[in-house]
């Protein structure tokens, strides 16, 4: 999908995918483009938001703008049920990752916590049945809607740290973005639930914790556990060491991730190099 609105977009727009790496830099719309997700994951369906790799420079890179909203989308639940159970746990956590991040980022406003904590409580119900039978049609329903709600939430409140620490270990390792997501979501999650122990509570509550008897500041270190068991249940790494990142990679990891300032300055509690290498090392 995010090939597909780049090459709609370049039909009316000069220039190559590179000239438009940032923010609202295409200036005018492409021709006409319908959106039909196979995965319940991007939400790339409903955002104004494209997603490539760079092979030159190892890293991926986005393009942002209301130029790049589809023209239409259509969410067909049916077209999941032959989705493989990896790549269904692997797309669900790339949706969790989203509605997590707009909800808590810095950019979260009202009309966004709406969708996104609603796409937290129906993934935290439906993805594991999702992955453990995929003809569940009520459970390809639910994360389908998950899916759209997460990028209906991306497309204005946008992500965090977990995107920004995810990108450069796809690209030196070839890691799925949704189990890179995965893996650091849980120790992105645990750094920030600091910044707004009541949001992270409410993060715990929607993925099915139970924190009433609990002080706040344990309620909202309970978001990160229960990510943590959800990616243990559906058997999505859980550390970087499974998929060969070591001590001597950190370094070169977090320049990468800092430098994506994008998405870095959305993060609810502030970054430095040192606190992203930290998160690093608690991963491993």
């Amino acid at each position: 999908m995010d090939v597909g609105k780049i090459a709609a977009m370049l039909a009316t727009n000069p220039g190559g995918p590179r000239d438009y790496i940032g923010v609202e830099q295409v200036k005018r719309f492409g021709i006409p483009t319908v959106m039909i997700p196979t995965t319940a994951g991007t939400g790339s369906e409903v955002t104004n938001a494209a997603i490539l790799a760079d092979h030159e420079k190892n890293m991926k890179f986005g393009t942002m703008s209301r130029f790049l909203t589809p023209t239409m989308c259509l969410v067909d639940p049916d077209l999941l049920v032959s989705l493989p159970s990896k790549v269904t746990a692997s797309t669900g956590l790339d949706a969790l990752t989203h509605s997590v991040e707009a909800y808590t980022g810095l950019a979260a406003y009202p009309m966004t916590d709406l969708f996104a904590l609603e796409s937290i409580r129906l993934i935290g119900k439906y993805l594991r049945r999702a992955v453990a039978n995929g003809k569940d049609l009520e459970a390809r329903y639910n994360m389908s809607l998950a899916a759209m709600y997460g990028g209906i939430a991306i497309a204005t409140a946008t992500v965090g740290a977990a995107h920004a620490l995810a990108y450069p270990i796809e690209g030196i390792f070839g890691t799925a973005h949704g189990d890179t997501n995965g893996l650091m979501l849980p120790y992105v999650v645990e750094f920030n639930s600091l910044s707004n122990i009541p949001k992270f509570v409410k993060v715990a509550e929607a993925m099915g914790e139970k924190v009433d008897h609990l002080p706040e500041r344990e309620g909202a270190l309970k978001a990160s556990e229960a990510i943590k068991k959800l990616c243990e249940d559906i058997e999505v790494p859980l550390h970087l060491s499974e998929i060969g990142v070591s001590e001597d990679n950190i370094d070169d990891l977090a320049e990468k991730a800092f430098s994506i300032k994008r998405i870095c300055n959305n993060n609810p509690r502030e970054l430095t190099l040192e606190k992203v290498k930290e998160i690093y090392r608690n991963a491993l």
